[in-house]
């Protein structure tokens, strides 16, 4: 057992998931360009914990990805960080609307675990949403210069790029990007804009400006921070680059959890006990559930860097929507298609199939809609 906790609370926990939120904590970074590498930390993915799980550790890290799939009890998370000298992220879509305020916009005070605990005196669900369609869009976001979290990216970008969140670009969930006023005390690490961008990847001339990101040291000796995003979801415009896990040496140690947990001075470092694999094929699995009603999953391999593209088509042969159209890294995805065409519109029940395209290899998969 390790004293860190990677809680995943989105879904089925591939084997790849940590490595990539978690790749560049080594603050020496690898020895070698072998990827095959495990980190100091216990994993749980299996649903709601308590303290009983909790009192192990002295830092969890909640990621909720494009959702999360349970809520813990805010009294239990409450008791074991009220013990002092602890650290927690929280992160991803959809966690304080689904676990906290119900999607509505809410002002909170003393007493309440997010004022306390994160920093967030007021949240503002889905920013970005505005019209069906947004939640398939690109968000700008901005880190702060001179910021613990996010200073070293905001050098990075400059003045010759912008930072987005694309979820469906990166992770294959939809942009459900929330806002928070910050408590007394509370330091905002990321801003962004409500709305997505247009077509020539703009912003919205009227568009509002949120704090999408937090941070807090506490007397008693924690810090904490909470982010209305995914943070493996983040990329760079005009210019590509990957910013949600460090891949790349020019831009290591600025995804948003590598950071934090540099800020926290938590050190993850190598491990040897166990190995994150790469793929070797290209593999589309079976979609799950199915048949379904009216969200389900399709989970896929892809070895190498390849332009990958993951459609739905109706029996006739024609094309619903489409869940990825991209040049992607290596390693295992899991795409959710929630039953609707690409305006939004609910498909109809019956059959289904899945084409998956990455680079030469194209492999088709059938599943059904049930209403």
């Amino acid at each position: 057992m390790y004293d860190n906790l990677f809680l995943y609370n989105s879904g089925l926990f591939p084997t790849w998931i940590a490595g990539y939120y978690l790749y560049g904590t080594n603050i020496n970074g690898p020895s070698d360009d072998d990827q095959d590498y495990v980190l100091d930390y216990d994993v749980w993915a299996f649903g709601a914990a308590d303290n009983v799980l909790f009192d192990n550790y002295s830092t969890i890290m909640e990621i909720s990805g494009g959702g999360p799939s349970w809520c813990n009890s805010d009294s239990s998370m409450a008791a074991w960080l009220n013990a002092g000298n602890k650290n927690y992220i929280n992160a991803g879509d959809e966690w304080l609307n689904a676990c906290v305020d119900g999607w509505v916009p809410t002002t909170f005070a003393e007493g309440d675990f997010v004022y306390d605990h994160l920093g967030i005196a007021a949240s503002y669900p889905d920013v970005n949403y505005g019209a069906s369609g947004d939640q398939g869009g690109i968000s700008r976001l901005m880190p702060v210069a001179d910021n613990a979290i996010s200073g070293d990216l905001a050098g990075f970008l400059s003045d010759s790029l912008h930072l987005n969140y694309d979820p469906n670009y990166e992770i294959g969930a939809s942009n459900w990007l929330d806002g928070a006023d910050a408590a007394t005390g509370t330091e905002v690490s990321f801003t962004g804009y409500g709305g997505i961008l247009d077509a020539y990847g703009e912003v919205a001339e009227d568009a509002v400006m949120y704090n999408t990101a937090l941070h807090t040291e506490y007397a008693n000796g924690n810090q904490t921070a909470w982010f209305g995003f995914d943070v493996l979801a983040l990329n760079t415009s005009p210019s590509y680059y990957w910013i949600g896990a460090d891949w790349s040496p020019v831009h290591a140690g600025m995804s948003p959890l590598v950071s934090t947990l540099d800020w926290m001075g938590v050190e993850l470092t190598m491990s040897n006990e166990q190995s994150v694999a790469i793929p070797n094929e290209v593999t589309l699995y079976q979609n799950y559930p199915n048949p379904f009603n009216p969200t389900t999953n399709i989970q896929f391999d892809i070895s190498s860097m390849v332009d990958v593209n993951l459609s739905i088509y109706n029996a006739l042969g024609q094309q619903v929507t489409e869940l990825a159209n991209g040049q992607m890294q290596p390693g295992s995805y899991t795409m959710t298609w929630n039953g609707t065409d690409q305006i939004g519109n609910a498909a109809s029940s019956g059959m289904y199939f899945y084409r998956l395209t990455a680079g030469e290899v194209s492999k088709t998969g059938k599943m059904i809609l049930m209403k």
